[in-house]
């Protein structure tokens, strides 16, 4: 008779937090931090085997009560001949493993509504066999996998127009409400491998940092209006903040975003940011722009290398060359741009513009986005340049003819072609990653960031 094992998930079921399956985790294996962690970075740990069918599918059921995910798998031997592999070190007898567990399960406990997948049928309706052990070996092949953005404008068009009301009736209070309700729209329709990206700030905490911020901002106004001298040096006190602005709203935005219920984190220094928002723009204006293009792979560095998914980090190949490159093509395109305004008419310089910013635009995004990879796994975005001037360029007039009722399509006309346009190359599954357990960041480096604009985004 066909055997199961139960195959641990670090994913949490919908409707469960990871600290909530954590706590689940400690109560009923009776584990401790170090145990539970090792059983968050075994990626094969089994809880269970050696299960009848009918036994394996009630631990199911009885851990989803908990949020907590498992796979059933049929036990069989698998042969690699030729190929040996050494048999692993057996653990001493006292020493605990993470990976077995035993708990009781009742058979008069409720099973709750909990969403799992159904078992792959055929076209007849029978359950699939196992899998061949030469297929299994070639399951975890590299897969290109296309992002998708199920949004659509008449949809966001209501969440748009009823924030600005309500923004508007609670002189503003209600803008971190918003604020969240936007982004988690478009988090919820951006789809990777059938699952949703996850936008999990709290408005409450986003509020106290706009109130925070908007008071910087009056005390900065008054006093540049009413004493210009003493703003000067008001100035000079702010200028050492910024770093820390940019750092902590990074952070915020990294920590309050989830994709398959593991959370971003972003851990970059104080120094680090110094740099990319002082020094090497300094360094640009001192060799008049010369330096752009080392402060852009620098801004991009650090933007990238600081950024964790989990306890993976992610990593950035771009090279300086590859970015130089970049700016000198940007360079002759503006020559070439303002040699043909002089020479046919002054309006081409109007057409050249507009090609240079389709240009900066499209490229430099597949610059960034190409050379992004995350433990195996990589990015490649395919932005066109001409498809994406169109798209800036008709929503511009759009907006305008609409006296700006036509933002919300707009925006989901673009995040979908960015998501049109970008592929994650997948080396395996993407069930390795861990989370791990964050603290809480307050948003008061993002809303200063956003009161006094600044901003580190991409471009």
């Amino acid at each position: 008779m066909l055997r199961y094992r139960l195959v641990f998930n670090p994913q949490p079921l919908p409707g469960f937090t990871l600290e909530q399956v954590q706590s689940n985790l400690r109560q009923l294996l009776k584990l401790n931090d170090t145990r539970l962690h090792q059983l968050y970075i075994n990626p094969q740990a089994v809880l269970k085997k050696d299960l009848e069918h009918d036994k394996a599918e009630a631990y199911l059921r009885k851990l989803a009560q908990f949020g907590i995910a498992v796979r059933m798998e049929p036990e069989f031997e698998l042969s690699l001949e030729p190929i040996e592999t050494p048999e692993p070190e057996q653990p001493a007898p006292d020493q605990p493993t993470s990976t077995r567990a035993s708990f009781a399960i009742q058979d008069d406990t409720p099973e709750p509504a909990i969403r799992r997948p159904e078992p792959l049928k055929t076209s007849t309706g029978t359950l699939r066999e196992p899998l061949p052990a030469a297929e299994r070996l070639h399951a975890s092949a590299t897969r290109h996998v296309p992002m998708q953005f199920t949004g659509n404008g008449r949809e966001y068009f209501g969440i748009w127009i009823i924030n600005i009301v309500l923004t508007v009736l609670t002189l503003g209070i209600y803008s971190a409400w918003a604020k969240v309700r936007n982004r988690q729209y478009f988090y919820g329709n951006t789809l990777l491998d059938g699952n949703n990206f996850q936008y999990l700030a709290d408005p409450k905490v986003i509020l106290r940092g706009r109130i925070i911020a908007f008071f910087v901002l009056v005390a900065w106004n008054l006093t540049s209006n009413f004493m210009p001298i003493l703003s000067l040096f008001l100035l000079l006190a702010i200028l050492p903040a910024i770093p820390w602005v940019l750092a902590r709203s990074l952070r915020f935005n990294a920590i309050n975003s989830a994709y398959r219920g593991v959370r971003f984190n972003f851990v970059g220094t104080y120094g680090g940011a110094a740099k990319v928002v002082l020094l090497w723009p300094f360094v640009s204006a001192i060799t008049f722009s010369l330096g752009l293009p080392l402060s852009l792979h620098q801004k991009h560095k650090y933007q990238v290398e600081n950024s964790r998914y989990g306890l993976a980090a992610f990593q950035f190949n771009g090279t300086l060359t590859s970015y130089y490159l970049f700016g000198l093509k940007v360079l002759l395109t503006i020559i070439a741009a303002g040699v043909l305004a002089v020479a046919v008419h002054p309006l081409v310089a109007l057409l050249g513009y507009l090609l240079v910013f389709g240009y900066f635009m499209a490229s430099l995004t597949n610059l960034y986005l190409n050379n992004i990879a995350l433990a195996g796994h990589r990015i490649e975005s395919s932005m066109s340049k001409r498809t994406t001037l169109w798209i800036y360029f008709s929503n511009s007039i759009l907006i305008m003819l609409t006296l700006g009722l036509y933002t919300p399509w707009a925006k989901v006309r673009m995040a979908r072609y960015r998501a049109e346009c970008t592929t994650i190359i997948i080396n395996g599954d993407l069930d390795k990653f861990v989370g791990t357990q964050i603290e809480q960041v307050n948003a008061l480096g993002q809303e200063l960031g956003d009161m006094f604009d600044m901003d580190m985004a991409i471009i």
